[in-house]
């Protein structure tokens, strides 16, 4: 199967896969996938993610994941009889949220088939250099040594801020976890990218997307501290201390994990148990304070 309309081929991706013999769907399809997200059964489908390594216009090497679906269908107004793939919803969020100007990473292929009345597509993206997830980038923090409070403040700030801007838009993420967001560290505030963007969407409830996607967060990042949450939450709303709007969103936010058990690690300090939200926020948030006021550093909120 030959590129046709409506594919979406980005040209210069497109003379990269003709330099390395591929010249269409079917030899896409066909490639012997090297898995880093092995194909897993769901919706009545499968999917998976591969990396790619094809000679550019320069004789270099470069990197390329693709997403591979098959049979993974979303039923909606437009499609409530046939379905529609669910990889033509993320690349359709990909776009808008590259032309709002959110740090994601935009495609250079979308192409999709019906093949014997199975649905079939691929997704295309460009590997990112030198980021690697916030959960990465937690678990060496821990083997090695955990960095100054300046550092882990700049990453917290810079999560925190994206999501506000994506809450202001009216996006809900529904997967804005740890090991889906990216970064990449140098002088200054860390570069972020967000992955895997097949449940995000526009809401018109941002209330609620906001409780689902700091929940969602904060149970996908184990490592982050009690002190580290509270400086999240602070920057997220754009607080110096929480006020009463700034508790009544913690406490919405923690109740959607009251029946999974209190999991709050603070390294070092070992387990909080059998406490409630207001209790771990009010030690959470005094200890912190105390330890400003007995040790202040100048980079730290």
């Amino acid at each position: 199967m030959a590129w046709r309309a409506p594919d979406l081929l980005d040209e210069d991706f497109a003379r990269i896969l003709a330099r390395n013999g591929i010249h269409g769907f079917e030899c896409v399809w066909n490639l012997d996938h090297r898995w880093v997200q092995a194909p897993n059964e769901r919706h009545g489908g499968w999917a998976g993610v591969a990396r790619h390594e094809w000679i550019d216009a320069d004789g270099e090497a470069s990197a390329w994941y693709l997403k591979v679906h098959r049979g993974r269908v979303s039923r909606g107004l437009g499609s409530l009889l046939l379905g529609a793939p669910t990889l033509r919803r993320e690349h359709g969020t990909l776009l808008r949220l590259v032309e709002e100007g959110f740090p994601v990473t935009r495609p250079v292929l979308y192409a999709e088939r019906r093949v014997e009345g199975e649905h079939r597509a691929l997704l295309a993206t460009r590997e990112l250099d030198g980021f690697r997830s916030v959960t990465a980038l937690g678990r060496e923090w821990r083997d090695r040594g955990w960095p100054p409070p300046s550092r882990r403040t700049a990453l917290l700030r810079a999560a925190a801020s994206l999501l506000r801007r994506l809450h202001d838009r009216r996006w809900k993420m529904n997967a804005f976890t740890a090991w889906h967001l990216m970064v990449r560290e140098g002088e200054g505030v860390p570069e972020l990218r967000l992955l895997d963007l097949e449940r995000a969407k526009r809401t018109l409830f941002p209330g609620y997307a906001r409780t689902k996607d700091l929940g969602v967060l904060e149970r996908s990042a184990p490592l982050w501290s009690r002190t580290d949450r509270l400086r999240f939450l602070l920057a997220y709303l754009g607080a110096e201390r929480l006020d009463r709007r700034g508790r009544r969103i913690w406490r919405s936010v923690q109740s959607r994990r009251r029946g999974e058990g209190w999991s709050w690690r603070d390294p070092g300090r070992g387990r909080a148990r059998g406490r409630t939200p207001e209790s771990v926020l009010e030690a959470a948030e005094s200890g912190w304070r105390a330890r400003e006021e007995s040790n202040p550093q100048p980079s730290d909120p």
